[in-house]
């Protein structure tokens, strides 16, 4: 294992929901901010994971900006009148310089 100093950690996961104007197609957001071991934002940490419930879509190395955060999303689903939930879950954390943690929880959100 890494040293403590190396390690990363995922500080904060925002679910939200997004509508694609009129159209009823609702799709899931997660800002995910990677953090050190001091709680200083990390760069370029590559982000992989999953989305569940009415989402289907994976995603893999999306890259974190200089504030240690990246936004991800689901793919739309069409609302028609049934509550929808969006699940996302990170499997993955990666960086040349770090080494994640492994603690992750799924987070949820659901529309309306």
């Amino acid at each position: 294992m890494a040293p403590q100093e190396n390690l990363i950690h995922i500080g904060d996961v925002n679910v939200t929901t997004s509508v694609k104007g009129n159209s009823g197609k609702v799709k899931g957001v997660a800002v995910v901010t990677i953090l050190d071991n001091n709680n200083n934002p990390v760069e370029d940490a590559k982000v992989s994971g999953y989305w569940s419930g009415e989402a289907s879509d994976t995603f893999s190395n999306q890259k974190t900006e200089n504030a240690g955060t990246v936004m991800v999303y689901s793919n739309e689903v069409k609302y028609t009148g049934t509550a929808l939930t969006f699940t996302f879950y990170v499997n993955d954390v990666t960086h040349d310089s770090y080494t994640w943690d492994g603690n992750t929880v799924p987070w949820m959100v659901a529309y309306p």
